[in-house]
């Protein structure tokens, strides 16, 4: 039997169904809306058309030689929807969640990540900072070691002439190197040892050459049984007389070209003679001594006085020092 195809009035849905049914009323299979299959070919004939086929008083034609009465009108009518399924709808948490989930992650992850590297960024720069203060710190204190160990250097080598006086109470021992006046020429010690001598260690203030100095003051110094020449202390005021007190000689060249010259003292002069202990070899000391002469000798100052086993250390050292 032929179909015919006819739109929904409501929702304009495409219905397709046997012309049996033209005229009946059937319900929309879409949106349930009650309607009227438009008129079959039998409408058509009866009004005049004459290739319109013929139906009959009794019911449809629905095919050569047969007649059907009209279905019910409650019967579900067999039609068939040509119209595309409508699109399934989508879950719009499923559809924009996962991607806003991914976005929250990322910059999730990319906030703690550049703070991370943020607080890493300042560990650096604070461990930079620290160790350049450190450094700072450092070069400072050596600096300042610097500047102390030459200040102390300069202090040792400054000159400060000393004044002639035997009052032994108004004796100022400057600080700087032992220096004065020997047989009316200026004196500056370049070599200060203690030697021993007989029962005596020589205390020897040289200027020159040791072998032959151009000028020079030995002061013999008597120690008893048992002491020790570092930490010992001489003051010799011009009164003093006796066995206990130290002998005294002075050196000179009158010309460069002179024999040396020597006069003793036994009494008579002003001594403040003060030593410290030893160390590797070496007597610190500081001394004032102004001589009766009529040039009024007098040589003052600190020192360092290497003594013979320092110098064998040092000897030692230096030969060492050439063998490797």
């Amino acid at each position: 039997m032929a179909e015919m195809t006819f739109e929904c009035p409501r929702c304009q849905q495409h219905i397709c169904c046997e012309e049996a049914w033209s005229g009946h009323e059937i319900q929309c299979p879409t949106c349930k809306n009650a309607l009227k299959v438009p008129a079959n070919p039998a409408a058509a004939a009866a009004a005049g058309d004459p290739l319109a086929p013929k139906v009959s008083a009794g019911g449809t034609n629905l095919s050569l030689g047969q007649t059907q009465r009209p279905a019910p009108q409650n019967r579900n009518i067999p039609i068939r929807n040509m119209a595309p399924p409508p699109p399934s709808k989508k879950n719009p948490v499923l559809t924009y969640g996962a991607p806003i989930v991914v976005l929250v992650v990322l910059g999730l992850g990319g906030f703690l990540g550049y703070g991370w590297y943020q607080q890493r960024q300042a560990k650096a720069r604070e461990a930079e900072q620290n160790a350049a203060a450190a450094a700072a710190r450092a070069q400072n204190v050596s600096n300042e070691q610097a500047a102390a160990e030459a200040a102390a250097q300069a202090a040792a080598n400054a000159v400060h002439p000393p004044v002639w006086t035997l009052d032994l109470a108004a004796v100022k021992t400057p600080q700087g190197r032992v220096n004065g006046m020997v047989a009316g020429a200026d004196f500056l010690a370049d070599v200060v040892r203690v030697d021993p001598v007989g029962g005596a260690q020589v205390l020897h203030f040289i200027q020159g050459q040791i072998a032959s100095p151009d000028r020079s003051i030995l002061v013999y110094l008597h120690l008893k049984p048992g002491e020790k020449l570092g930490g010992q202390t001489f003051d010799i005021s011009s009164e003093m007389k006796g066995a206990g007190i130290p002998r005294v000689t002075k050196l000179w060249k009158p010309t460069v070209v002179s024999p040396p010259q020597f006069k003793n003292f036994s009494s008579g002069y002003a001594l403040k003679l003060e030593l410290g202990e030893m160390t590797n070899g070496v007597v610190p000391g500081t001394i004032f001594l102004a001589l009766p002469d009529p040039e009024q000798s007098v040589i003052a100052g600190a020192f360092q006085a290497a003594t013979e086993s320092g110098t064998a250390a040092s000897n030692a050292r230096t030969r060492h020092t050439r063998k490797r």
